[in-house]
Order: C-alpha cells, then sequence, then structure tokens
C-alpha cells in the first residue's frame, strides 16, 4: 500500500471517528463507539450472506419438508432452555467482556463448520440433519452472547448517549446488511453448489473474526461493589427467594394480559415460519437472488423509514405505535398467499409494506415492556417471564403449521397462511383490549 493510499485511509478513519463520535464526552466512550459500530457492521456482513438462506441451505442439503419443520422449531426450544441459564451467568460477572469473546467466539466457530458440511463422508440427508443440529445447539452460546452484549453495552454507554450510538450503529449496519444481500443471491445462482454455500459461510466466519477482533477491542470500565454503611447492613432485608420475582410478575393480572396478547401473536408468526422457503421456492419458482431481492426491498424501506418512526411515536405514544405495527403484521401471511407466479409485482409491493411495519413495530416494542414492568426492582423477572412464553409458540405450531400443510396435500401454502393471519388478528383485538383497559384503569386511579 502506498504512502498516498495510507494517508487517504488515515484521514477518512479519522473524519468517520469524528463523525460518529464527537458528541461524547470521553476518550474510552467514543473509542467504544467506534469499535462497537465496527464490529456491528463487520457482523452483519454474515448476515447479509448467509440468514436468509438458512433454510435454503437444508434444503439443498437434503432436508425434507418434516425436517424444516424441526429446523424452525428446535433451534426455538433451546433458545427457551437458554433463557434463565444466560441472565444467571451474566449476573455473576463482574468482569464481563474476557467471558463474552470466548462464547462468541464458540458461536461463531459453528459457522465453519456450517461451510464444510457438504464434504462430510455421510449421506445427504444425513448431513441436513449434522446441519440441522449444529444451528439447534449454537443457539444456546447465542442466546448467552446476547445477554452479555446487552449487559455489557449498558455499561459502556450512558443512557443519554445510548440512543445516537446505536442509531447510528443501527443505520451503519443495515447499509453493510444491504450491500450484501444484494450480492449474496448471485453468489448462490452463478456459483454451483455446494462452493456457493461454502463460500458464502467461509467469507461470513472470516468476518465474524474480524468482527471479533474490534469486540476484544472495548474498554469496560470495571464495576466496583457499593460499600454498604453499618446503618444500610443492619436494616438489610433477608434475601429473599429467587422466585419472589416471578411471583410479583404472575400477580400482575395487567402484564400477564400483554403477555399472554403477544404469545397469541407469536403463535401466528410460528404458524407460517416453517412454510416462507418452501412458498418462495416451490410455488414461486424464485432464483436465490430473487429471494434475496424481499429483503432487500423490505431492508431499504426500513431504512428509509426508520427516522420518521421516532415521529410517530410522539405523536401515537409507545401503546399506539406498538398496536399500528402490530395490526401491520396482521394480514401479512394473507397477502403473501396472493401472490402468484405471475404477479410477482405484488410481492415486491408487500415487502414494501413489510419494511414499514418492522420499524413500527420493534421500534416501540422494547418500551411497551419495560413500561409495563411498574417495579423496576423485579425487572428482569417481567422479562425473562415474557421471553419464556413467547418463546414456546416458536417450538410448537412452526411443526404444527408444516403437518397441517402436508396433510392438506403440500401444493399451497395458503391455508396455513390465512390461519396464521387470523391468528394474528386475534392478537391485535386482544393487545387493543388490553391498553384500553390498563388506560381506563390509570384514569380510574388518578380521578
Amino acid at each position: 500500500m502506498t504512502p498516498y493510499l495510507m494517508t487517504k485511509l488515515r484521514h477518512f478513519r479519522n473524519r468517520s471517528f469524528y463523525w460518529l463520535t464527537n458528541y461524547l464526552a470521553d476518550k474510552d466512550t467514543a473509542e467504544n463507539a467506534w469499535f462497537s459500530v465496527l464490529d456491528g457492521m463487520l457482523y452483519t456482513i454474515m448476515v447479509g450472506l448467509t440468514q436468509p438462506f438458512m433454510t435454503l441451505y437444508a434444503m439443498s442439503l437434503g432436508a425434507s419438508d418434516t425436517m424444516i419443520g424441526f429446523f424452525t422449531s428446535w433451534p426455538s426450544l433451546v433458545s427457551l432452555l437458554a433463557q434463565v441459564p444466560s441472565a444467571l451467568i451474566t449476573e455473576r460477572l463482574q468482569e464481563i467482556k474476557t467471558s463474552l469473546l470466548r462464547w462468541a467466539f464458540v458461536h461463531r466457530l459453528n459457522y465453519l463448520i456450517y461451510a464444510l458440511i457438504p464434504y462430510l463422508p455421510i449421506s445427504g440427508v444425513n448431513k441436513a440433519w449434522v446441519f440441522i443440529l449444529l444451528v439447534t445447539l449454537n443457539n444456546f452460546p447465542g442466546v448467552v452472547v446476547n445477554a452479555m452484549w446487552t449487559q455489557l453495552m449498558g455499561r459502556l454507554f450512558l443512557s443519554r448517549e445510548r440512543a445516537k450510538v446505536f442509531a447510528d450503529r443501527n443505520f451503519l449496519t443495515s447499509v453493510v446488511t444491504l450491500c450484501f444481500l444484494l450480492v449474496s443471491g448471485s453468489i448462490l445462482d452463478l456459483i454451483p453448489y455446494p462452493y456457493n454455500y461454502t463460500l458464502s459461510f467461509s467469507v461470513g466466519f472470516v468476518a465474524l473474526m474480524i468482527s471479533l477482533f474490534f469486540l476484544s477491542r472495548l474498554k469496560e470500565k470495571p464495576v466496583e461493589p457499593p460499600v454498604a454503611s453499618l446503618e444500610e447492613v443492619t436494616t438489610a432485608p433477608a434475601k429473599t427467594s429467587p422466585w419472589a420475582g416471578m411471583k410479583t410478575v404472575i400477580r400482575d393480572k395487567g402484564f400477564v394480559a400483554l403477555t399472554l396478547s403477544l404469545v397469541i401473536m407469536h403463535i401466528g408468526f410460528g404458524f407460517s415460519s416453517a412454510l416462507w422457503t418452501i412458498f418462495y421456492r416451490r410455488q414461486l419458482l424464485l432464483s436465490s437472488t430473487q429471494i434475496a431481492r424481499i429483503s432487500i426491498i423490505s431492508t431499504c424501506s426500513s431504512m428509509l423509514y426508520y427516522r420518521l418512526v421516532p415521529k410517530v411515536i410522539t405523536k401515537l405514544g409507545n401503546q399506539g405505535t406498538f398496536l399500528l405495527g402490530v395490526l401491520g403484521y396482521a394480514p401479512l401471511p394473507f397477502l403473501y398467499a396472493q401472490v402468484s407466479a405471475d404477479n410477482l409485482w405484488f410481492l415486491w409491493a408487500i415487502a414494501v409494506f413489510d419494511g414499514l411495519v418492522g420499524p413500527t413495530y420493534s421500534l416501540s416494542f422494547f418500551n411497551i415492556i419495560l413500561d409495563s414492568a411498574q417495579n423496576e426492582t423485579y425487572r428482569p423477572s417481567y422479562l425473562a417471564f415474557y421471553n419464556t412464553c413467547i418463546s414456546i409458540p416458536g417450538v410448537i405450531f412452526p411443526m404444527i403449521g408444516m403437518q397441517l400443510y402436508l396433510y392438506w396435500g403440500g401444493l399451497s401454502v395458503a391455508p396455513v397462511f390465512y390461519i396464521a393471519s387470523g391468528i394474528r388478528f386475534v392478537a391485535v383485538v386482544m393487545l387493543a383490549l388490553v391498553f384500553y383497559t390498563g388506560r381506563r384503569r390509570r384514569l380510574a386511579g388518578r380521578s
């Protein structure tokens, strides 16, 4: 590399660093924001190259329709079982980064193994089983990594800084994801199997390792345990049962009702989740490039709409915006079922709408859950209860949806998609009633 080019790259790096961190007060926080952005951008290279095609890869390895149902359900089961252990592991750590890097390496190493599966000296269907089992088991370190990373980010950035840091991070990671979605489908279509998937997973693995390097550059501030005064020691209450928080959650009728309505929504999600790749590949006869185009259009739509969502939240509030997002998700399976190989333009139009629904739902979602947990002392129990409940449909209903599809002849996903939309509309009604009842209760309490 010539000195001129090195000077230009250094100048670009300095300008980018200033653009992303000029509002942060100290050098360590600025560098943490910088390395967090680089970590995220490298990580999403893997997302753009591999995530839209995981089910397609399983099918290429020889997975049957029933195995695709397992592929959708089993990782959700492991995620369900990993929720409590990941919280316990994370809560006991005074210093998070070292443990995070170890778990992250285990999680990311699997992407190299995925690349090598086609060359194993076993039959095709057994290769598919190996892939399904590896993806399933890999969800455990994935959940642990997510818990540790979230806790670490909370320590590195103050609440007043966090929104700006992650707004920049999410925007840039979306750009990177979009760029690699543009090439991922072409890689799979133009390069013969299995070299196409080997290339995608191998490049994704290299990007993950570079991402891990930037993750290791984060500077974690040690957490000092507070020193209690003599009065605090003598007046401190006895240690409560670890189940005290869960008992509080169960007695909170409003939160249980909210969770139940979202469980119904996730049943609607789960019913159709195992059938999307079958729908795209077998019914619409889409190529890998065309399947990637769905994600590309949706991502572009989300990026353009992203900055407008805060204005919607300001006008409608978190509950109104969240209800709008849930309402947007309800008709999607029904709308997709109207698409055929003769009217693919409608598929792209729905993808635009899907891209608008996602930010509306997700940006208001977390605040809805946290606002529902009135007792901050037991907030982890509220979140654990919610995550556990909404994970259950993801274990059961993909298999039910797949079995119904096969029972009805395995020719069209439309009947299952109609059921999925119907269930989602039920959830919308339930959620609206929960919000309305809660609002009336609050107004009655003020009078």
